[in-house]
């Protein structure tokens, strides 16, 4: 059967197509046009994905494949690939090793993890001096105490985490 206009399918996706620590689902919409109607889905992905609706919600990273059959058989496809980033920043301190009791300017930071990051220092035997929100530097005092504890929360801009300390 010869199809007068060709059918042609095309694929969305949510968001930017990424999935993250904070985007654990991505939807692909798959859509026919041309060809003959109705038009039957079968899609096929990473780990032996397979659905038969036009769209699919999908959580593993690699390469989606839909093909479009429409009523007289005539079969079209296209492939859309899911990337993933789901790495968790660094988060390695770098801080005096031993400050004097009571000493001030002090300075503790980890790596620049990048626009969007937000950073959650917690100071035990000494004050943040910094004013909020902290950002991968931070200025403190000791206290009278002969130990600081110095931790960090990293949170990545794709939603991924890491805590140190020193």
């Amino acid at each position: 059967v010869e199809e007068t206009t060709p059918l042609l399918v095309d694929i969305t996706s949510t968001g930017d197509g990424t999935l993250t620590c904070a985007v654990t689902s991505i939807q692909l919409t798959a859509d026919a046009s041309g060809g003959t109607q109705p038009y039957a889905y079968s899609w096929t992905g990473p780990g032996g994905f397979t659905a038969v609706t036009p769209v699919v919600t999908v959580s593993t990273a690699g390469s989606y494949t839909v093909v479009a059959t429409g009523a007289s058989g005539c079969p079209a496809s296209n492939s859309l690939t899911v990337a993933e980033d789901r790495v968790a920043p660094d988060c390695t301190i770098t801080a005096p090793a031993g400050v004097l009791a009571n000493s001030v300017g002090n300075v503790a930071s980890v790596p620049n993890a990048g626009a969007g990051a937000t950073y959650n220092w917690t100071l035990t035997g000494g004050t943040i001096t910094s004013s909020p929100p902290y950002s991968y530097e931070i200025q403190w005092s000791a206290g009278s105490g002969s130990q600081v504890s110095i931790s960090v929360t990293v949170t990545g801009a794709n939603g991924c985490s890491a805590t140190c300390s020193a």
